[in-house]
């Protein structure tokens, strides 16, 4: 009818597409999304502060110009050294290798390179290994890796000074690139081993246990769930037994607990039988430090000693980075047993947690692993990738997908 109002026609199909970033091409470099080339410049700008960090503060520090803080025991490392390097003494009496510590590799990299600026530089070619063998595990976008490690202070840290730290990262690297890798070199596994021993000791045994469990025909090997379960309920048996038998003294440990009332609780549970009560409380005060108790921020973290800087300042940076991490991981969904990497995040956090005390500090592996992950993209998988028995799912698609780039 004439002059009858049309309705109105929507045009269907239509949907909004966003734009992908454009890709950048330097002579001579291969082209690469601009998101990693602005992450290649950060990394680079994080190099030179951490540079600056050592020259202004820590350099200083070990020449005795200044008092502030920086590495967690680094002058206790420099001290051992001297004692060992100068025969005094009672220098025979210095244990490196305990079962209540591990000062083995700090202490010897102490008394081979003996200054501090050769030993921040020896750490600086091993953070740079480690970015580099990441890049050679499938999936994995190493510029992206270095950002989520950058934004934890104690990495700035490890780089810097003296310390463990960086002996755990380069090994855990190397060993997440064992995993994904074709042929399982028993010279790689011992270079793995080696380093992690002269990170702690208690890593060495956690690759072994994950080791084993993922052994090729193990009944565990798809049933990541109970041989977690299984370390647990083994260690609520073990550990009291280990105290009584082996007569340990673990004074030094709980008074690093005083004025805690939840981690007396816990260790008292833990030394009864009753670890798998006790495992998933202290496993969140490691991750959270400090953080699981806000009122500290708003009155007892004024009155410290602000020249200790590990303690006010890199320790809250490091919980805070591990938080956002593991929300990250749960948000992202990639928090599977499936997948090896957070498998044995699960089994690193169970195992260390037996601790008598609460050192975020200790849990800093578990961060490097989750930033792994978290620069990891999944691939897909078919039927046929997963024909052979031992590995885990993705892995040997992963592979020749890495092959084939």
């Amino acid at each position: 009818m004439k002059g009858e109002i049309q309705p109105l026609q929507v045009p269907t199909g239509l949907s909004l597409k966003i734009p992908r970033l454009p890709r950048i091409r330097m002579h001579g470099t291969r082209t690469r999304p601009i998101a990693d080339w602005a992450s290649i410049a950060f990394l680079i700008a994080y190099l030179i502060a951490c540079w600056a960090l050592f020259f202004f503060l820590v350099q200083p520090a070990f020449d005795g110009r200044s008092t502030v803080r920086v590495g967690a025991d680094s002058a206790t490392y420099f001290e051992i050294a001297d004692t060992l390097n100068s025969h005094s003494a009672g220098s025979g009496g210095v244990a490196l290798l305990s079962f209540s510590g591990n000062l083995l590799g700090p202490v010897l990299l102490a008394l081979i390179l003996k200054n501090a600026f050769w030993i921040a530089l020896f750490n600086f070619c091993l953070f740079s290994c480690s970015i580099w063998i990441a890049s050679r595990i499938p999936g994995v976008n190493p510029w992206m890796f270095a950002v989520f490690l950058a934004l934890n202070a104690e990495t700035a840290v490890s780089i810097v000074t003296l310390n463990k730290e960086i002996f755990a990262l380069f090994a855990l690297v190397l060993f997440v690139y064992y995993i994904y890798s074709r042929s399982r070199s028993l010279i790689l596994l011992t270079v793995i081993l080696l380093f992690s021993l002269f990170a702690r000791w208690e890593q060495v045994g956690i690759i072994l246990v994950f080791l084993w469990f993922s052994r090729k025909r193990s009944f565990f090997r798809s049933r990541p769930k109970i041989a977690i379960l299984l370390v647990v309920f083994g260690l609520s048996l073990a550990y009291p037994i280990a105290l009584r038998s082996a007569n340990v003294d673990l004074s030094g440990f709980t008074s690093q607990a005083e004025g805690g009332h939840t981690i007396v609780v816990l260790n008292s549970l833990q030394s009864h039988y009753a670890y798998f009560l006790a495992v998933l409380p202290k496993i969140l005060m490691d991750v959270l430090g400090r953080l699981a108790s806000p009122s500290y921020f708003f009155s007892q973290y004024w009155g410290e000693d602000f020249s200790d800087l590990q303690n006010q300042f890199f320790v809250h940076s490091h919980e805070i980075a591990m938080l956002v991490v593991c929300i990250a991981v749960v948000v992202r969904r990639k928090w599977t047993f499936t997948h090896p990497i957070p498998y044995f995040v699960a089994l690193y956090l169970v195992i260390t947690a037996i601790n008598p005390f609460v050192q975020p500090r200790y849990e800093y592996p578990a961060f490097v692993l989750l930033c792994l992950e978290l620069a990891r993209r999944d691939l897909p998988t078919s039927d046929s990738d997963q024909s052979d028995a031992h590995e885990f799912p993705g892995t040997a698609h992963d592979r020749s997908r890495l092959l084939a780039d």
